[in-house]
């Protein structure tokens, strides 16, 4: 078994047995058997912050060495970090539907999340906006660095403003305010989801070589057919030639479908289960946020599978 699969098969049955924890404890005192949304809403929330410290380390790596490798790992991580802030905010949704009546208020904590995630939208966005590498690189590294700003702030907005979450129940100064079995459920979810967030940090990784490699085919192919037609001026003592860069591959535009039939997918389902709320027991919207993590989960693997399949096809084509 290679480590790809291990890792793979690791987290799939990290997520089985987390979910048979979570559904196996008994309910809440207060809250019931909603209480369970925590457990993949939370985990989504903390692995978003863990991604967007990888970034952090990985772009002051990156300034510090000039390595690529730690660029395409910084960026990686920002692209699952993404991906897991607005699993959290869709999480949190439902839970403001099924406790607060409403999906989305005001609150601090949700404005500031959402801050974030068009934070490190925007560095995914600047990313595909500058054709040079080394230029990519260096700049989205110092907006990897300056965003981990937002971490504090979602983080200790329910100390710093008054907000419709509870105050912090794990780093607590008098303790942690949970019972063991609710402990067990919430610490059995955060490792599945650590699990899961390596095996897509692998496959974004993976992909991240491959538009490399793309990349670097594609700009020395028309480097040799543009030096077969034309010869460029030497001078006495010159050893270095300017070439221009070559912009990096627009993004296949099956992909931008696929990612629209999704998002119209997720709209459709939210808009359905709000027209239906009032009829959902306690158990239908435990169903509900369960299915909507597992199903993004993997919606997103099954993308950066089939990203790589055609990544991969390019390369062999191109060489």
């Amino acid at each position: 078994m290679t480590r790809s699969r291990f890792f793979e098969f690791a987290a799939v049955a990290a997520v089985a047995a987390a979910l048979a924890v979570a559904l196996g404890i008994g309910e809440e005192r207060t809250m019931g058997n909603l209480a369970r949304v925590l457990f993949v809403h939370v985990p989504s929330a903390w692995l978003a912050y863990l991604s967007f410290v990888v970034t952090l380390v990985g772009s002051g790596l990156y300034l510090r060495t000039k390595d690529l490798r730690w660029d395409r790992f910084a960026a990686s991580s920002a692209e699952v970090g993404v991906f897991f802030t607005t699993l959290a905010i869709a999480l949190g949704m439902i839970w403001g539907r099924s406790t607060w009546g409403v999906w989305w208020t005001w609150d601090a904590r949700l404005v500031l999340t959402a801050v974030m995630l068009f934070v490190y939208l925007g560095y995914l966005a600047l990313r595909r906006s500058i054709p040079d590498r080394l230029a990519r690189a260096r700049r989205s590294a110092w907006l990897g660095i300056l965003g981990i700003v937002q971490i504090p702030l979602v983080h200790f907005s329910v100390v710093w403003w008054r907000t419709l979450h509870q105050q912090a129940t794990i780093f607590n100064t008098e303790g942690m305010q949970m019972d063991w079995p609710f402990r067990s459920a919430l610490f059995a979810g955060l490792a599945a989801y650590t699990l899961v967030y390596v095996v897509l940090m692998r496959r974004r990784i993976e992909l991240a070589r491959l538009e490399d490699r793309f990349e670097d085919l594609v700009a020395a192919e028309e480097r040799e057919v543009a030096g077969e037609a034309v010869t460029a001026p030497r001078y006495e003592g010159s050893t270095e030639l300017e070439i221009e860069e070559t912009p990096p591959p627009a993004r296949s535009r099956r992909a931008v479908v696929l990612a629209l039939a999704i998002a119209a997918f997720l709209v459709a389902a939210v808009a359905v289960v709000s027209s239906q709320a009032t009829s959902l027991s306690r158990w239908g919207w435990v169903a509900y946020a369960y299915t909507v993590a597992y199903v993004a989960m993997l919606t997103y693997v099954a993308w950066l599978a089939w990203r790589i399949t055609v990544t991969r096809r390019r390369v062999e084509e191109v060489s």
